[in-house]
């Protein structure tokens, strides 16, 4: 199945890309992915034996991590970034 690339969150600390796509049927998913080129929003991943490609073109190979049906909730935490002092600890004496 074709996706379309609709929204892109920041990059996980693993090389990984995370994407909001789209693919017929208005089915949406949340992707980690691999990839050895940057995928941007608009590109189209197309399924091919190993795994995907990026706009049909066999140089920007695509590999799936990891699929999940929409979240908003999930999705909404992987593009909001960390607030700074959260994970902060204070200790006081």
């Amino acid at each position: 199945m074709e996706w379309l690339v609709v929204e892109k969150a920041l990059n996980s600390k693993s090389k990984q890309q995370v994407l909001k796509v789209k693919a017929e049927a208005k089915l949406t998913f949340i992707v980690w992915v691999k990839s050895n080129q940057e995928i941007e929003v608009g590109h189209m991943l197309t399924p091919v034996i190993d795994g995907y490609i990026a706009n049909h073109d066999k140089g920007h190979f695509v590999s799936i991590q990891k699929v999940k049906p929409f979240c908003s909730s999930e999705w909404m935490e992987l593009i909001t970034p960390p607030h700074p002092l959260l994970g902060v600890t204070k200790t006081f004496k």
